[in-house]
């Protein structure tokens, strides 16, 4: 039997069950063949520090990993879109036509090289300009300003990074006029040589082969340029990194590689995989997986160093141990069950189930009973997937399937906009829930708050967050601890925390080993409140950006890399906020920043919680739009007159195609809508 681990066998009377975790039946299995091996075993029982530490170790002791890591956040975690790499002998399109790259300081340069010429002048302590305009030069025939990639003021030396040598062909990607290209190049030239101006040459050719910073060193040492390097402290004070962007970082550099050996992959296994996509990944995957390879290398030199294995290692030895017949038939007698009862099947990992059917396999009487709601899956990123539990059936052929519909935390409305959220998704079992409390539409409350940007949104968010907590706790006297306050990240708590404390008005919870010694409120990430609840849950940052919700920093590592079963990171979002949204029993409220919504923020569902189907109109219809919002438009039908003027979402118009007159339209819409005596409900909630 797996699962329940915390259940008291002898409350219950079942001191004849055998309870574990996944790890702790595996471990019995890795005992039992170590008996036979003659082997010593020790366990390295926090895999995710002991990967943390050996990454803070690279970033003290390699400045080029340290810029390599700043790199990739600077150039990938904050940007959306990533060009496919699939060229057979070039690691990264140098192309004017691919995205821009950003240097560690922040500054937008036109390609990777030059990005690593500027981090290259940056991490020694060299003064520099980027395309700044010269007034020394001639004007061209067209009349065009000059503006060289690169200007030392300090020592008046000019760079130019070129795509390609004199003479030579140019590569791949070069789209250009090659004559017009060197036109162009020689007249930059010839202006250096007349005006007495110092310009040093790079070329992509010296970046591709990995040579651009021994040419740059050499520059530098024949013109004097002096180079100071910097260690990883004063680099972080030169360029004014955030540690959140440090540890977020390393907290997806860590999970990828609990992902992969839950994945059931060692160091080599997961290298020859990334070397045998370098064509078809993207250049995200690409960078990323360069900075998971040296740590995962230096993490399996550290199990092995130390005679260690993790948890992930338990599970794979021990399924490596049951393929063994010298071994399995000596521990077979030690793991018979009768029956097999597995909890949280949702979040079983490729290499549990693995070893679930292993254990079903020596035990071909026993029968298997899980239990488990796809909805709640949110461990992906630890190599997790609900996919066993939603084709359960394609898994185990003679199975059936039992819902659990009764809801006796949350009510109908919470449940319903819950429900909702998952709709979002792909993939998931359907369901139909019964709460006991039935509830009313202002359940679930939006706070929209108007920023000019994100550090202001924080600002006012906590203002509004501070003074609905004063409100519940002073005015409505709910007690602190059944207040629950929610984030997609810890640091996004900080600086509220630190007005809550400034203020000493509200109580902070303090939990220590999963218990509440210090009663008040209680502030966790998403993924801690699983399990949890309370009266009041205030989830904070429901809107579209890096440190919003859902996540558009971990949305973008590929999972389905390492196992197509593991799902997409928006998949999970949606389960994720499932879980933080029916933590409440009483009141939820979303906190989203204006214009910038995220896809979790569904006004529709108001209109819909109000006003149900209110009539029904045949798609298309023609109508005049006499009305327009950031939201909606106010439509006056013209083939039914009579019909009052109804306001329409634009989330509920499927298209609009304009007829010949300017403000008349064919429209295919939803089948709800809002008339026009609700029209001040609506002007509420748009």
């Amino acid at each position: 039997m797996v699962g329940f681990y915390s259940l008291k066998q002898e409350k219950y009377g079942l001191n004849q069950v055998e309870i574990r975790t996944f790890h702790s039946l595996a471990m019995k299995i890795v005992q039992l063949a170590s008996k036979f091996n003659d082997q010593k075993i020790l366990v390295e029982s926090n895999a995710e520090q002991a990967i943390k530490t050996i990454i803070s170790r690279y970033l003290e002791k390699s400045t080029d990993f340290f810029i390599q890591y700043h790199s990739f956040f600077s150039n990938y975690l904050q940007k959306k879109d990533f060009g496919r790499y699939h060229q057979k002998n070039q690691k990264i399109l140098e192309s004017k036509h691919q995205q821009n790259y950003f240097t560690l300081e922040g500054e937008m340069v036109k390609s990777i090289a030059e990005c690593e010429i500027a981090n290259f002048f940056i991490k020694h302590d060299v003064r520099f300009d980027y395309e700044t305009l010269v007034t020394w030069c001639d004007p061209d025939e067209e009349g065009r300003e000059y503006h060289p990639d690169f200007y030392l003021p300090d020592y008046d030396i000019y760079l130019e990074h070129w795509a390609f040598q004199p003479g030579k062909s140019p590569p791949d990607w070069f789209e250009d006029d090659e004559n017009i290209y060197e036109q162009e190049r020689n007249w930059k030239i010839s202006q250096f040589k007349k005006h007495g101006k110092i310009l040093w040459h790079t070329f992509y050719e010296q970046w591709k082969s990995g040579m651009l910073e021994e040419i740059l060193i050499e520059y530098c040492n024949n013109f004097q340029v002096e180079l100071k390097p910097l260690n990883r402290l004063q680099l972080m004070k030169k360029i004014g990194i955030g540690t959140q962007n440090l540890h977020l970082l390393s907290d997806m550099i860590s999970s990828y590689i609990v992902a992969a050996k839950n994945s059931g992959y060692t160091f080599e296994m997961f290298k020859e995989k990334v070397q045998k996509s370098e064509r078809v990944i993207s250049s995200y995957d690409y960078f990323f997986f360069q900075l998971v390879i040296p740590i995962f290398e230096e993490y399996q030199s550290y199990l092995q160093q130390n005679s260690k294995i993790d948890f992930n290692d338990m599970v794979n030895n021990a399924i490596k141990y049951l393929d063994n017949i010298l071994l399995v038939d000596a521990i077979k007698p030690k793991i018979y069950y009768d029956m097999v009862f597995v909890d949280e099947f949702q979040d079983i990992s490729p290499q549990r189930f693995k070893l679930l059917k292993k254990i079903l396999e020596l035990n071909i009487q026993a029968r298997l009973f899980c239990v488990g709601d796809d909805w709640q899956a949110i461990y992906g990123f630890a190599g997790a997937t609900n996919k066993y539990m939603i084709d359960i059936q394609r898994y185990f052929n003679d199975c059936s399937l039992n819902f659990l519909t009764r809801n006796y935390r949350n009510s109908s409305i919470i449940l319903d906009y819950s429900s909702e959220i998952i709709k979002l998704s792909k993939n998931f079992i359907k369901k139909q829930f019964s709460p006991l409390n039935q509830g009313n539409i202002n359940d679930v409350v939006i706070q929209t708050i108007s920023a000019l940007n994100e550090e202001w949104f924080e600002v006012y968010q906590n203002k509004k967050v501070y003074e609905l907590l004063i409100s519940l706790i002073k005015d409505k006297k709910v007690e602190p601890s059944e207040i629950m306050v929610l984030s997609r990240y810890n640091f996004t708590f900080n600086k509220l925390k630190e007005m809550i404390l400034e203020r000493n008005e509200i109580p902070i919870a303090l939990i220590k080993y999963g218990k509440m010694v210090k009663p008040g409120v209680r502030f966790y990430t998403l993924h801690k409140s699983k399990g949890l609840e309370a009266d009041y849950v205030l989830i904070l940052n429901v809107y579209d950006g890096d440190y919003g919700f859902p996540s558009k920093m971990e949305s973008k590592v590929n999972y389905q890399f390492l196992n197509t079963l593991l799902t997409e990171k928006f998949e999970e979002e949606t389960r994720l906020c499932f879980v933080g949204l029916t933590r409440a029993r009483k009141k939820l409220f979303l906190f989203t920043w204006e214009s910038h919504e995220s896809e979790f923020i569904l006004y529709d569902f108001f209109f819909q919680a109000k006003m149900g189907k209110a009539m029904k109109i045949e798609n298309p219809f023609r109508a005049e739009i006499v009305k327009r919002t950031e939201k909606a438009v106010l439509c006056s039908f013209i083939d039914i007159p009579t019909t009052p003027s109804i306001w329409f979402p634009f989330s509920t118009l499927k298209k609009i195609t304009q007829l010949d007159s300017e403000n008349f339209y064919e429209i295919n819409a939803d089948q709800w809508i809002i008339d026009k005596k609700n029209q001040e409900l609506f002007d509420r909630f748009r």
